[in-house]
């Protein structure tokens, strides 16, 4: 059976990894993007 590639994606970035200390890549995504709001919220940009 062929996957779509939303599908493919989905399974890829759902599956925890040992080299993103076991988080999934959505998860250490979403850790970064928080940190950098964080930051810009903090620090913004002049």
């Amino acid at each position: 059976k062929l996957e779509s590639l939303p599908q493919v994606a989905m399974s890829l970035n759902t599956r925890p990894r040992k080299a993103l200390d076991w988080l999934t890549p959505l998860e250490k995504f979403a850790q970064l993007v928080n940190y950098h709001m964080a930051f810009e919220t903090v620090a913004p940009h002049v």
